[in-house]
């Protein structure tokens, strides 16, 4: 199921990329058309299933890389690339980040729609979302070891990072 669905979208992506090269661009403007006509089409399936494997998103970073480097080596580094234009940066999207993100906003959806069935379903069967909030991420860590559902599973896992990394 994951796989159909990302590779739906790779392929529209290369698509996409086929159409634009036809063009001459900046790589500002080439970081334009990735944003709003490639990963603009991966927000919904990665927001509501599972990531694909390591491989297939390195594919789609592979695919977007050439694009904005007309298939040559890449003049600035990716991690460069990603920051805000203040510090030298192109404000590239960081692919893994902003799928990670997409997966923060169930936290949100959670706390705010306890009456919800799915909610509910979590509530009941995973844990009391409140509870996330006030154990931290040792908490949603613990969690993992016991939920086999890998879509909640990342979502934890998005949360434990953004709890690592703002000290919560």
């Amino acid at each position: 199921m994951i796989d159909i669905n990302y590779d739906k979208y790779i392929v529209q992506s290369k698509d996409i990329i086929k159409h634009w090269n036809k063009r001459y661009l900046t790589p500002l403007g080439k970081i334009t058309v990735i944003k709003t006509f490639i990963i603009s089409k991966f927000v919904h399936v990665a927001s509501i299933i599972p990531l694909p494997k390591d491989e297939k998103l390195k594919e789609l970073e592979r695919i977007i890389l050439n694009f904005l480097w007309d298939n040559k080596p890449a003049k600035i580094k990716s991690k460069q690339i990603t920051q805000p234009y203040r510090n030298g940066g192109l404000q590239m999207i960081n692919i893994r980040s902003f799928f990670q993100s997409l997966k923060l906003t169930w936290i949100r959806k959670l706390l705010r729609a306890s009456d919800l069935p799915w909610s509910l379903l979590f509530n009941t069967t995973i844990c009391p979302a409140n509870k996330l909030t006030e154990f931290g991420p040792l908490f949603a860590a613990h969690l993992c070891t016991r939920i086999s559902n890998q879509f909640w599973k990342e979502v934890l896992k998005s949360w434990i990072d953004l709890c690592n990394k703002e000290h919560c």
